[in-house]
């Protein structure tokens, strides 16, 4: 990942960039990043940055993630992106993949 910007996210980080995988530099990813014993940025936790909605969604519905568990201020900020999509959408619901369940998690 070429990291393009940084928040901090606790005691780690969350970096935004092009896509390790992306040698043309058009695809975005998210990367959840903690230090190793030596002090240098761990390897994994990088995901499409299209894959976030639906990985929100399979949390919420799971009910692992509930809205107490946000900070506010990301409360906030998601609440107004959504509605601003559902302003732009009006009753027409977009296009969506096939449904895919839910499966559990390999041991």
């Amino acid at each position: 990942m070429t990291p393009f910007q940084y928040r901090p996210f606790g005691e780690h980080e969350l970096r935004l960039g092009w896509a390790s995988w992306d040698k043309d530099h058009t695809e975005i990813s998210v990367k959840y990043c903690w230090q190793d014993s030596r002090g240098r940025i761990s390897r994994g936790g990088e995901v499409p940055v299209k894959s976030l909605p639906g990985m929100l969604a399979m949390a919420v519905q799971s009910g692992h993630l509930k809205a107490k568990d946000i900070e506010w201020d990301d409360l906030k900020m998601l609440a107004e992106f959504f509605n601003i999509a559902k302003r732009k959408l009006g009753k027409q619901e977009p296009a969506r993949p096939a449904a895919a369940s839910v499966a559990p998690m390999r041991k």
